[in-house]
């Protein structure tokens, strides 16, 4: 068996601004960070994770998608769900991801989720989701109005769409 022969394609990444998430998440106070962790897992601390491209690109040379792992002569690397659970602190357990996937989204289940009224989640929600500017300035709103548990809902999900 021969080496193979890879294609390297040139890639170029886009970092996310995260300006904005560092600003909302400096609102919470050590003890609501607590709160947040217990609900979330330590995901505001991929807001100000340095993101080292080089190592991306080096990566993505061995990225294999058809199996949706990185492949080394042979050899599969690929997270494990427990993997996933202590880097996030967030225990699969507990909270089992995506139970809904290929259903609609129903403006009812955003708004509980994100103890919002049905009214608001309407106005916002649009064919392919929220607007993230939508979602930072109702952030912005409830951290004044001091409404902590839809602030973290909203913030949570923030987090996800840009990690």
């Amino acid at each position: 068996m021969g080496s193979e022969i890879r294609n390297t394609l040139p890639l170029k990444f886009k970092l996310p601004r995260v300006d904005t998430l560092i600003t909302l998440r400096n609102k919470v106070t050590p003890c609501k960070k607590n709160n947040f962790i217990c609900r979330y897992g330590r995901i505001l601390d991929l807001i100000t994770t340095p993101i080292e491209v080089s190592a991306l690109v080096a990566l993505s040379q061995y990225y294999d998608p058809p199996l949706r792992c990185f492949t080394f002569q042979d050899f599969q690397l690929a997270p494990t769900i427990e993997e996933y659970e202590r880097l996030l602190g967030w225990y699969m357990k507990d909270h089992p991801p995506f139970t809904k996937l290929g259903e609609p989204l129903m403006p009812e289940s955003v708004a509980e989720a994100l103890h919002l009224p049905i009214k608001e989640v309407s106005l916002g929600l649009g064919p392919r989701g929220f607007a993230r500017k939508f979602l930072e300035e109702k952030a912005r709103t409830l951290e004044k109005e001091g409404k902590w548990l839809p602030f973290s809902a909203i913030l949570a999900l923030l987090i996800y769409g840009v990690a």
